[in-house]
């Protein structure tokens, strides 16, 4: 599972997509079905066609609910439709506000988690959402596949990136001297502050976060690139520039940046 320990917030604007569970009266939190749901089971909502549906246990989404996820499928696009459920929290003593996962049987389905206990903030909210789209993104099905004896590239629990890949070329250029790093799916905070600071800091990383590994690098990059772009505020000659310059020279990834901002009313 990847995921980003980061907070969550408001949502900005979008279409609600929630047929049939949106209660038009004001909401009150303190009633949501998910709320209190700390040191219990999350509420797992089936998300068909990118919409909520109802559990068996007649949980439904709330306004906040309804905001947070509208805006997640606006920045997944077509790519919501391969998100199969979302597990929803109300823990502030858990750090991860959202994660993916994908099915260990079936590359084209993925389940989400949200932890609605950190929803304060609409910048880390966008930010957490289009870092969380970057895994989707670069961990398609057809860019990582299980494959037999070693894997000539990197290899994640999802399986062997192709060498094509956005990832999988990310990661040559950027984490070639460093391939158990890259793939260091169990790496813990410490380990991840130790490399962010001995490799140069904000000039090697756009967060410490993304010293986790190499597929929280590219999805933190990616939220960097989205939501700033080429041009954002950062040392020229840079690693991180030289990562951001990367993901705008490809047209694939530079045409979704321009997507997401459109959708969201960036630009």
């Amino acid at each position: 599972m990847v995921g980003l320990l980061t907070a969550v917030g408001t949502v900005v604007a979008a279409t609600w997509a929630v047929g049939g569970l949106l209660d038009a009266s004001s909401p009150n939190r303190s009633e949501a079905a998910w709320k209190g749901a700390a040191y219990a089971e999350p509420i797992r909502y089936d998300v068909r066609d990118g919409v909520l549906h109802e559990q068996e246990s007649g949980a439904a989404a709330d306004r906040e609910l309804a905001d947070a996820w509208s805006q997640w499928t606006t920045i997944m696009g077509e790519r919501a439709i391969e998100v199969r459920s979302v597990s929803v929290s109300d823990d502030s003593n858990e750090s991860t506000m959202a994660s993916v996962a994908r099915d260990s049987d079936d590359p084209r389905i993925w389940d989400a988690e949200l932890n609605m206990a950190w929803a304060t903030d609409s910048d880390e909210l966008r930010r957490t959402m289009v870092h969380e789209y970057g895994h989707i993104y670069s961990l398609s099905a057809d860019d990582v596949a299980v494959v037999q004896g070693a894997c000539p590239t990197f290899e994640f629990s999802e399986g062997c990136l192709a060498e094509r890949s956005i990832l999988g070329r990310f990661l040559a250029r950027f984490w070639a001297d460093d391939q158990t790093g890259a793939e260091a799916e169990a790496a813990t905070e410490e380990d991840a502050t130790r490399k962010y600071e001995s490799e140069g800091g904000a000039d090697a990383f756009v967060s410490e976060y993304a010293a986790t590994n190499g597929a929280e690098d590219f999805a933190e990059t990616f939220a960097t690139f989205v939501l700033s772009g080429p041009a954002s505020d950062v040392p020229d000659g840079s690693v991180v520039a030289a990562k951001l310059a990367f993901l705008g020279n490809d047209p694939a990834t530079a045409a979704e940046r321009t997507r997401i901002r459109r959708e969201l009313g960036l630009d």
